[in-house]
């Protein structure tokens, strides 16, 4: 199997990132690209396994808004209230609960993004989000209207 690049950003909170804070790592989270001192983020496997899963992904924000994990805890979807919603966000399935960083939630990531191939913002229980699209500024869009 290829192994393509991913973007991941390092441990480090993504409002204080700056170009030179990405890394690249291959699908297995290998570091192919970036600084010395910089190592992936625990979370990259949720990152590799969309890509791999999902070719028509190029980018991910994984974030952790308070509005969407009112619904993540609650195992419910976020209605869509507003046509701007419906048209852009589309459906926010819900990942059940796995610990941070563990391949388990990877897996239940990828298997959510493939029964979902319409979903552009993946909701992970008690955790935080998962917005994806064809680019970092779609994704942050996609977040946006939730």
């Amino acid at each position: 199997m290829a192994l393509v690049s991913a973007p991941v950003t390092p441990a480090v909170s993504l409002r204080e990132c700056t170009p030179e804070d990405f890394i690249l790592v291959n699908l297995a989270g290998e570091k192919v690209v970036g600084r010395a001192d910089l190592v992936a983020s625990k979370e990259v496997f949720l990152h590799t396994t969309v890509y791999a899963a999902r070719p028509d992904v190029h980018a991910i924000s994984h974030l952790h808004p308070p509005h969407c994990i009112v619904f993540a805890v609650r195992n419910r979807q976020i209605p869509l209230v507003t046509i701007t919603a419906e048209v852009r966000l589309g459906p926010t399935p819900v990942v059940p609960e796995a610990p941070s960083g563990s391949r388990r939630l990877a897996d239940l990531v990828r298997d959510t993004v493939l029964a979902w191939p319409d979903a552009r913002l993946i909701l992970l229980e008690r955790h935080g989000v998962l917005a994806i699209g064809k680019n970092l500024r779609e994704t942050i869009d996609v977040a946006d209207v939730r």
